[in-house]
Order: structure tokens, then sequence, then C-alpha cells
């Protein structure tokens, strides 16, 4: 069996609405499941590592081969705290320093 992989994600929140970063984990939480059950998201290992609620850019680690799964769950959340909301897959990459280097901006890099 192959190793298993961090896959970290970088997306943006799009809403009038304000956002915490326990909502947004929540939301993701609940597309997942509507979408691909709970079996799948016990194996996915989705957190959310960061959030920016200025910036409303995030951070969200998950296994490599649950991967498109976890993107599509994002792109298919059309609501957060009770307001509409629109997430933007903003890229991945297999290590934080370099997901902060080319897809955010508010998070800086560390």
């Amino acid at each position: 069996m192959r190793k298993l992989r961090r896959r970290y994600v970088a997306l943006k929140v799009h809403g009038r609405d304000s956002c915490s970063r326990e909502t947004l984990r929540e939301g993701l939480e609940s597309e997942f499941i509507d979408l691909f059950g709970l079996w799948a998201f016990s194996q996915a290992g989705i957190r959310v590592l960061e959030f920016d609620e200025n910036g409303r850019e995030a951070v969200v680690a998950c296994w490599h081969r649950w991967l498109p799964m976890v993107r599509v769950s994002a792109t298919m959340m059309t609501e957060l705290a009770g307001g509409p909301v629109v997430v933007q897959v903003r890229g991945v990459s297999g290590t934080m320093r370099r997901l902060r280097r080319k897809f955010l901006s508010a998070l800086g890099p560390s």
C-alpha cells in the first residue's frame, strides 16, 4: 500500500456576510458528507488549518487521494452562516511554505 501524502488547499471565500474558521469547517464538512458520505469524510482527513477573517483566505489540509473530492466540495458550497457564498480554490501544494508563497496574500510567508 502506498503512503498517504498531505495536500494543502488555498481557498478564497467570497460573500457579503462575515465568516469564521468554524463556520467554514462546518460548511465544508457538511458539503463533503452530502456529496460523498460519512465514510469518505472519515478517510479524507480534512482540517481547516488557517483562516484569515479579514482577507477571507483559508488553508485546508487533506490526504492526496481525496483531493479532487475536497476541491469539488469547496466549490459546491453556496451558503455559509446563513448567507450566500462562493468559495474559490486558489491552488494546491504539497507544502505550506509553497502554498503561502504562490497563492495566499493575507496569510503571508512564514
